[in-house]
């Protein structure tokens, strides 16, 4: 298991001076990021053979958000490998009293980036041994979207420059944090869930649609041509 210890900032909290979700997703990328790095397996051995890591979904279950100025602890390690792809497993907890704030799992693979192909993972194996899953009750990769589910058209954006990762697409990130944005109000996060379809590109135009239910608000993040991006579903609960 990889571990970093970081303070909680000010410019990664929200209005209750609590973490943001966007914050969130980019403390786990990072923690994964300096554990590769760290291990000799990050940017600089992958990029000039063209390889980049995907991520397919991400799985987070949320007991509660840490306040500006805590300490915490980001974990992560890999949980299992199947076939081409790595369950990749997070866990985030308060310092002072050891408390298991928020859990998460995600999908990856380790992609050519010229041909969009994934590679064999027998490499990596050898530098991040599985480890076992995190606590939690987790299903698959795919997001199942009810037939009777109706969705309204929300609002559309244009991919912009400070999206773009170094696999030159929208980093994941940002299609949290623009369906997050879409959210009504009153509605309490306990957790996420995301399918990534298909990657966006500088200039793209994303169109977004959601669907309100009593215990979850569904995004899709469409093409112009009604195909899907990604689906971002947030699992709420109404506000004390």
């Amino acid at each position: 298991m990889y571990s970093w210890k970081t303070k909680i900032r000010y410019t990664e909290t929200e209005q209750d001076g609590r973490l943001s979700l966007t914050a969130m997703i980019n403390l786990l990328q990072d923690c994964s990021t300096f554990h590769t790095e760290e291990s000799g397996r990050g940017l600089a051995y992958h990029l000039p053979r063209h390889e980049g890591w995907y991520i397919f979904s991400w799985q987070i279950d949320i007991d509660e958000m840490p306040r500006l100025g805590e300490e915490v602890s980001v974990n992560t390690w890999p949980a299992s490998y199947q076939g081409v792809i790595v369950n990749r497993d997070f866990e985030i907890l308060r310092d002072s009293d050891g408390k298991s704030l928020l859990r998460a799992r995600s999908i990856w693979a380790l992609m050519n980036l010229d041909r969009l192909l994934p590679l064999k993972l027998d490499e990596e194996k050898e530098f991040f041994p599985e480890e076992g899953p995190v606590a939690g009750e987790w299903g698959g990769r795919k997001l199942r979207l009810e037939k009777d589910l109706t969705f309204e058209d929300c609002r559309a954006f244009d991919v912009a420059p400070e999206m773009i990762d170094t696999n030159q697409h929208m980093n994941n990130a940002f299609y949290i944090y623009e369906a997050s944005t879409v959210l009504p109000k009153g509605k309490h996060i306990r957790g996420i869930r995301t399918e990534y379809k298909a990657q966006a590109l500088l200039g793209d135009t994303i169109y977004m649609k959601r669907c309100v239910t009593e215990d979850s608000v569904t995004v899709l993040l469409n093409k112009p041509d009604g195909d899907t991006y990604a689906v971002i579903r947030f699992l709420t609960k109404e506000e004390n």
